[in-house]
């Protein structure tokens, strides 16, 4: 499939299927969930008066001091609330890369989406926590570095640059586990397409790209039409107002016009060009 024609039908499917964003769109809101709790946690720790007296007279001792006796709970406390928000919001995205799926099939499902991704969610942890092991494992060779500056010059450029062509080699992934695949079967098929149509895939990637920056500047709008004195303003509640209409004015077009039609583009690449090379996959890693 041409990448024109890839942009003209995943965009086709997208206007008949703009509900698939409601998925891409819990998964933003759901997963904040654990670190609201957090926030709450720690608040309660620390003290609402306390962190609210070391805003407004930019000393923050108290809050340290508070910080410092219970560190080690607020750092377990905190690593769990990320865990959580992680695992929800790839429970969500899968759910919305199936919709997606369904939705090129010509039967998009909600329900039927949120299913696979309960049936389907370890092998999604699975399948993010080995790509992302891939992607940082060229770093491992920075230790070399430290041995001479020359070393340094040469390896830390080369891991930053191998781990950015894995990435992209790599970007499939989670379009697979939702076609079905199994963890590293997924990590296979994204090497192999991505590895035969690399140049494509790099145009899809800065398309998509474009397409979010795009969004986030529509978002950024909102900020502006408040005036630039919310720039000089030195009321926290004041400056509250047009930061979160922003944030809140990108993530929903975010969530129901750019990651959506990402979804389309890459699942569409991905289906048109596997079937070449599966055949090839059993050789990989």
């Amino acid at each position: 499939m041409e990448l024109g024609e890839l942009f003209d039908r995943g965009f086709r499917i997208w206007k008949e299927n703009v509900k698939v964003g409601v998925l891409f769109l819990s998964g933003s809101i759901f997963s904040w969930i654990p670190i609201i709790l957090f926030a709450v946690y720690l608040l309660s720790i620390i003290g609402i008066e306390a962190v609210w007296m070391a805003i407004e007279s930019h000393n923050g001792e108290e809050v340290l001091s508070a910080l410092k006796i219970y560190a080690i709970p607020i750092v377990s406390v905190l690593i769990v609330a990320f865990m959580v928000s992680g695992i929800i919001y790839l429970f969500f995205e899968l759910a919305a890369f199936r919709a997606c799926s369904l939705a090129i099939d010509g039967r998009m499902g909600l329900g039927e989406a949120m299913s696979f991704a309960k049936r389907r969610l370890l092998t999604m942890i699975s399948a993010e926590v080995l790509k992302t092991l891939i992607i940082v494992a060229p770093f491992a060779l920075t230790i070399l570095g430290f041995l001479s500056p020359v070393l340094a010059f040469i390896v830390w450029p080369a891991a930053a640059i191998a781990s950015i062509v894995l990435a992209i080699l790599l970007v499939y992934v989670p379009y697979a586990v939702a076609e079905g695949y199994g963890a590293v079967e997924s990590v296979k098929a994204s090497y192999s397409v991505a590895r035969r149509g690399f140049m494509e895939t790099i145009v899809i990637i800065v398309v998509v790209f474009l397409i979010n920056m795009a969004c986030n500047m529509v978002g950024e709008l909102s900020f502006y039409m408040y005036g630039p004195g919310f720039y000089y303003s030195h009321s926290l509640q004041l400056l509250l107002l047009p930061v979160g209409l922003t944030a809140l004015i990108s993530i929903v077009l975010s969530c129901f016009i750019a990651r959506p039609l990402g979804a389309m583009f890459y699942l569409l690449y991905f289906r048109s060009n596997v079937n070449n090379v599966e055949n090839e996959t059993s050789e990989l890693l």
